[in-house]
C-alpha cells in the first residue's frame, strides 16, 4: 500500500507528537533549585535565589570581581541535563563555547536583555551603546537585589527536568579554572 503524501505528514506529526510525550513534554513552570558559588581568580559569588510568588524567582547576593574584566580570561558555558531530577546529569550539546570573556560579555551577554535586566536589579554597570561592557566591569564589590527571572530567559524546546549550567573562567594559560553552577528545575 502506497502512502500519499499527506498521509506521511501526519504519521511522522503524531509520532513526533507521542515521542515528546513520552520524553517529558515541554516544560510549563520552572525553579532555581540552587548555585555552586565561585570563588575564584575573576570572580568571587555569594548569590542566593528566592521565590517571590508562584511563578517567578529572583536572585539576591554579591559579586565581587576581583580582577578588572579583560581578554587575559576565557569563559564558557556547559549545560547539563538530569531526566529524572536524581543528579545523574548528561553533558547536553549545547553550550556557549570557550571564547574571549570581553568578546563574550559584549556579544552574547548584551545581545540578551540580561545586561539592562541585571544592571537595572543591581550597582552592576549597565550597557552603554558603542562602549565595551568589558571595560565597564571593573574590580570591586557589587550587590545584586532581587533580580527577577521572567520565564523568558529559558528557551521553550528544553525538556523538563534537573538542569545544570556550569559558567567556566580561567586565565589564559593556566590550569585554574573558576567555576559557578547553577540549578535550574523545568517541570
Amino acid at each position: 500500500m502506497k502512502l500519499g503524501r499527506g498521509t506521511k505528514l501526519t504519521l511522522l506529526f503524531v509520532t513526533t507528537f507521542s515521542c515528546v510525550k513520552i520524553a517529558g513534554g515541554v516544560w510549563m513552570e520552572y525553579e532555581i533549585a540552587g548555585f555552586d558559588n565561585m570563588d575564584g581568580s575573576l570572580l568571587k559569588t555569594d548569590l542566593k535565589s528566592k521565590r517571590y510568588d508562584k511563578t517567578s524567582f529572583g536572585i539576591s547576593g554579591t559579586v565581587h570581581i576581583v580582577n578588572d574584566f579583560c581578554d587575559d580570561f576565557e569563559i564558557e558555558l556547559v549545560l547539563f541535563h538530569s531526566a529524572k531530577g536524581n543528579n545523574q546529569f548528561v553533558k547536553m550539546p549545547y553550550k556557549v563555547p570557550k571564547d574571549d570573556l570581553c568578546t563574550t560579555v559584549n556579544g552574547i551577554y548584551i545581545k540578551s536583555k540580561c545586561a539592562r535586566d541585571v544592571a537595572a536589579a543591581s550597582d552592576l554597570p549597565a550597557p552603554v551603546e558603542n562602549e565595551s561592557l568589558c571595560a565597564l566591569y571593573k574590580a570591586g564589590n557589587y550587590t545584586i537585589k532581587q533580580y527577577i527571572l521572567g520565564k523568558d530567559v529559558v528557551p521553550k524546546f528544553l525538556q523538563t527536568g534537573l538542569y545544570k549550567a556550569q559558567i567556566l573562567v580561567n586565565k589564559k594559560g593556566s590550569d585554574e579554572v573558576s567555576t559557578f553552577t547553577l540549578h535550574v528545575k523545568l517541570y
